[in-house]
């Protein structure tokens, strides 16, 4: 699992050189939060995950920023909030709105669409409401499944490594 994650991820060096990041280029240089283990990866893959729900500009940023103060996995995080690209987000997005108005009890604007701030502030809570509720149950199944598959890749180095023993020792 490690070396798929190494193979995908984008190097620290690379990170490190980007201007947007150079506010907090200095909070980077902690190899922990590069460093592939169970719990980095899980904490930001959850954190990459949840931010990829909001509905915010800035993701990728925010992502690099949570994973310093919550020690995730900072190529993690930023992989994982391309899970709302251009192609996902009206999917993504239609459906945290629509959770958002059945969490509200069938909450639906009342007035036909015309772009006015009454209009987007009527139909922003269900949004917000609905990308909190979805990106926070997606974010602990994502620190669930990742913690789960990490320790599955364990076991099964450990059993191949018992196998391989068992085959060689000539006992």
């Amino acid at each position: 699992m490690k070396k798929r994650l190494k193979e995908w991820l984008p190097q620290r060096e690379t990170l490190l050189r980007q201007r947007a990041l150079s506010a907090v280029a200095h909070l980077l240089h902690d190899e922990n939060l590069w460093h592939l283990n169970r719990r980095s990866v899980a904490r930001g893959g959850a954190i990459g995950v949840f931010l990829a729900f909001m509905p915010i500009l800035g993701q990728m940023p925010l992502a690099v920023v949570t994973a310093v103060f919550l020690r995730g996995n900072i190529p993690v995080a930023l992989a994982l909030t391309w899970i709302s690209n251009p192609f996902t987000a009206p999917p993504i997005f239609y459906g945290c709105y629509r959770l958002g108005q059945l969490l509200l009890g069938g909450y639906a604007a009342s007035e036909p669409y015309h772009f006015t701030v009454h209009w987007f502030l009527n139909n922003l809570t269900p949004l917000a409401l609905g990308s909190l509720v979805a990106g926070t149950l997606a974010a602990l199944l994502t620190h669930f499944l990742l913690t789960q598959l990490w320790k599955a890749d364990i076991q099964r180095r450990w059993q191949q490594r018992r196998d391989h023993r068992t085959k060689t020792d000539p006992r």
